[in-house]
């Protein structure tokens, strides 16, 4: 006769506990993550498409690259998946090494959120000028698989589920002893994780700075300059250009409307086509139709100074030198934050510059130096042999 083994309960100590609820918070939310995504391409993308009341390249302007993250995640869900079936008793022992091997696979964030703000304000322009757009969105919108949530609140969804990997890893990782297998690949999927999202921040600010060095481009008149200003390009010494900070100015005394934009290797002041009224900041959608020209010739910051001064209320304005002559502009900022703000990026800018410069002539005094005489050298010959007359020969 045999007699059945009875398996005795697996007891865990609460910090597994812990580690297990984390790992299966992972494995849920990101279950719940890829049905939203499934959800937005069937109820929104899919109907868009065949609706033809915008193109293929105008969807995929808002939609960017969805499907190819839809499939990304399903493959680390299906590991996830895979892994935890195999488990003994639903106990999960190993997670880091499917993290650290699928995290650096997930790149198509990178293209995604880079274009996320753009697809976000393209939305809202055919929401605003296309009623037939709008209606569909509507329609689709009361699927009863999104909930009532409208496409907009969707597109935020990749962002935010990027930047919750590095916080459940994290939560692994504390709940995950010295010594225990799993220890080193947690700690490399945190880094990876961490790393990803910096890559993705990075993709984000350059894109955006791109954009607004674009927009520039197409709004400023640039009469009167001895050669073109090319605003998205490499500055003469210090790599690609940067926007560092914009907003509204004012000339302190006569009240002229000016706009500011602080490169790295630069300031700008121009003059808009039309009032600006009375906004505390500047929005370059909101100000997509006005055209501006150039106040000044732009202010490189090697020949810039800016302070602070007090006027006639006490208040501290922006004081603009430049170093070549005696010349200075007072220009006020709408707020006193605002102002700090300025002078905070002017300063930042100004020291990146400095750095770049120390940097550069540091490069070249060691370039100089290895062709530098160190001394000289003097030989004298004391004996000959076998030599030969040249006369002779």
């Amino acid at each position: 006769m045999i007699v059945p083994t009875v398996q005795q309960p697996i007891i865990l100590s609460s910090a597994e506990k812990k580690r297990q609820g984390y790992i299966y918070e992972l494995i849920n939310t990101e279950q719940a993550y890829i049905d939203d995504m499934s959800i937005v391409h069937d109820a929104f993308e899919k109907p868009l498409l065949e609706s033809c009341i915008i193109t293929p390249e105008e969807v995929q302007k808002i939609f960017v690259n969805w499907r190819e993250i839809i499939v990304c995640n399903y493959m680390f869900l299906r590991a996830l998946r895979v892994r935890r079936e195999m488990s003994a008793n639903g106990i999960i022992r190993m997670i880091g090494d499917i993290l650290c091997e699928n995290l650096p696979r997930m790149t198509a964030y990178i293209r995604f959120c880079s274009c996320q703000l753009s697809a976000a304000s393209y939305l809202q322009k055919l929401t605003e000028e296309s009623p037939e757009f709008k209606n569909l969105t509507r329609q689709c919108q009361s699927d009863p698989r999104t909930k009532g949530m409208p496409l907009s609140s969707f597109l935020i969804k990749p962002m935010q589920r990027i930047t919750k990997y590095p916080l459940l890893i994290r939560k692994i990782l504390e709940y995950t002893p010295e010594g225990h297998p799993d220890r080193q690949n947690v700690q490399e999927a945190l880094a990876k994780a961490e790393e990803f999202c910096m890559q993705v921040n990075e993709g984000v600010r350059e894109k955006e700075n791109s954009d607004r060095l674009e927009w520039l481009q197409t709004h400023v008149q640039c009469d009167g300059l001895e050669e073109p200003l090319v605003f998205n390009s490499l500055t003469n010494s210090l790599g690609p250009r940067k926007l560092m900070h914009f907003g509204l100015l004012s000339k302190a005394k006569s009240g002229k409307e000016l706009v500011g934009f602080l490169m790295n290797d630069f300031l700008l002041l121009v003059q808009p086509g039309k009032t600006l009224g009375n906004n505390q900041q500047f929005s370059f959608e909101r100000n997509q139709h006005i055209m501006f020209k150039l106040y000044k010739k732009p202010f490189f910051l090697n020949q810039i100074e800016i302070s602070k001064a007090a006027n006639a209320n006490g208040d501290m304005d922006l004081i603009l030198k430049l170093c070549d002559s005696k010349r200075c502009y007072q220009l006020t900022a709408p707020s006193v934050s605002e102002r700090n703000l300025w002078f905070k990026h002017y300063v930042e800018a100004q020291k990146q510059y400095e750095e770049y410069e120390k940097s550069r002539l540091q490069r070249q005094m060691s370039k100089e130096a290895q062709f530098v005489a160190r001394g000289r050298i003097l030989v004298v010959v004391m004996e000959g042999r076998g030599l030969k007359d040249g006369s002779s020969s």
